[in-house]
């Protein structure tokens, strides 16, 4: 197993694949403890940057074994009073604006778009509360929030720094992740956002913490590949983890609550570009296994056939960590290792073409908007945390710079795109004062 050492600011390891783990040093690479002080959910950023930086295997990865899933402070208190945004946005297009804080400061926390401009917010890490299970409600007529039912487990980083799946009935789908010990979680639930409360649904097959999950056009939801293995030390300062990638996917069927198991992936993926294409079809491009290396098969998954087909690789860029839907029908490709970090892909050719004007040593976090841009903010420039913000359009195939945060955010932040086509942003950390509980809203 890869060895993780804690990650630096710029994301990148003594290992492999620090960058899309940088939240968790994730890409499967890992195995490892954390030193006293350390906290996991600090820098659980996407780090895709750092991830093509060093995950390929270069000469100070190759043998290592060991992972410390942080970076960050730990003397925040973990409350409410953490953080101290100061927005300065008119509430004008490109700006970011204040709302009210959480009731909890969280990092790696699951969020989901809920009706009427609402969004769910739950569970996550802190500090003082360690693994969390309390969820809250977002309320964008009020800029404020407030607690609903907790689940029924916790959820530790379970679907992995996307937004949870909402299903055709308005309900939303948590699974796997991390419970308080450190192990993996089999259970999944359901949050009825009309009742505030959560009840359990079919377990997994198979306890991960799978990817980006892809919920497909007939309202099904697909885990493929991801994290299987664990200590089980509890995910405090001195906890230890190790990992591995699968090749399994599952699929939840919310007709019947139930997860069946799939035709697996030709390789294992513990990490990975997944998307859904117009046509239903879902492609896993490129990512990372814990062997080390870099995965650069690209496959496509025909839900009709409940199958695998491979593709071909991906062989202009190193690696990918995460990607986008674009209008255009192309796939923004984000983490790749180029000069820009991120390039977009082409499902036709399999070929793909840098974009322009991404700042240099960034490694942020991504929301896609609603026109279908994609939103990048806050993480780390080098080895300062910051506040910046940029968006890249298709149709221009570049970055442009937009106002800042109101507030320094790196770590494993949270965002979700919500009804009114605003994007809010919650908790991670500062790297000084610890867990976040500030919030703030971007107005394309």
């Amino acid at each position: 197993m890869p060895k993780w050492t804690r990650v630096g600011a710029t994301g990148m390891v003594g290992g492999v694949c620090a960058g899309t783990l940088g939240l968790l040093a994730l890409s499967g690479c890992f195995g490892g403890s954390s030193s006293t002080g350390d906290h996991p959910d600090a820098d659980l950023s996407l780090d895709s940057g750092a991830f093509e930086a060093s995950f390929p295997g270069d000469s100070a990865s190759g043998a290592d074994s060991n992972v410390t899933p942080e970076a960050g402070s730990e003397t925040g208190a973990g409350d409410a009073s953490d953080g101290g945004a100061g927005c300065g946005g008119d509430g004008g297009p490109g700006t970011f604006t204040c709302v009210g804080n959480l009731g909890t400061a969280r990092v790696a926390a699951g969020v989901a778009a809920l009706p009427g401009g609402k969004a769910l917010i739950a569970g996550g890490w802190n500090a003082t509360s360690q693994t969390l299970t309390s969820a809250e409600v977002f309320d964008s007529a009020s800029g404020t929030f407030s607690s609903t039912g907790n689940m029924v487990s916790p959820h530790l980083w379970g679907e992995w720094s996307t937004p949870w799946p909402v299903l055709a009935d308005g309900k939303v789908l948590a699974a796997g992740g991390l419970a308080g010990t450190g192990a993996l979680v089999g259970t999944a639930e359901l949050y009825d956002p009309t009742a505030g409360t959560w009840a359990a649904t079919g377990p997994l097959q198979m306890p991960v913490i799978s990817m980006f999950p892809q919920t497909l056009s007939d309202g099904s939801v697909l885990f493929i590949g991801g994290w299987n293995s664990t200590t089980g030390a509890p995910p405090t300062p001195g906890w230890s983890f190790v990992g591995s990638g699968t090749n399994e996917v599952q699929r939840y069927t919310p007709s019947t609550g139930l997860f069946t198991v799939v035709g697996p992936l030709a390789e294992d993926r513990l990490v990975g570009c997944n998307v859904t294409l117009p046509d239903g079809d879902v492609l896993a491009i490129a990512g990372g296994s814990a062997s080390s290396t870099t995965e650069t098969n690209i496959e496509q998954f025909v839900p009709a056939a409940n199958q695998w087909t491979t593709l071909g690789t991906l062989s202009s860029v190193p690696s990918c960590t995460q990607a986008f839907l674009l209008t255009t029908g192309k796939v923004l490709l984000l983490g790749t290792g180029s000069t820009e970090s991120a390039d977009v892909f082409d499902p036709t050719t399999l070929t793909t073409t840098p974009t322009t004007g991404f700042t240099s040593a960034w490694v942020p976090q991504y929301a896609q908007l609603a026109n279908g841009n994609v939103l990048a903010y806050g993480g780390q420039i080098g080895t300062t945390y910051t506040a910046n913000a940029m968006v890249y359009s298709a149709s221009t195939n570049a970055w442009t710079a937009v106002g800042s945060m109101g507030q320094v955010r790196g770590g494993a932040t949270s965002a979700v795109v919500l009804t009114t086509g605003e994007v809010l942003i919650i908790g991670g950390t500062d790297g000084v004062t610890g867990e976040l509980a500030t919030a703030e809203v971007y107005h394309p």
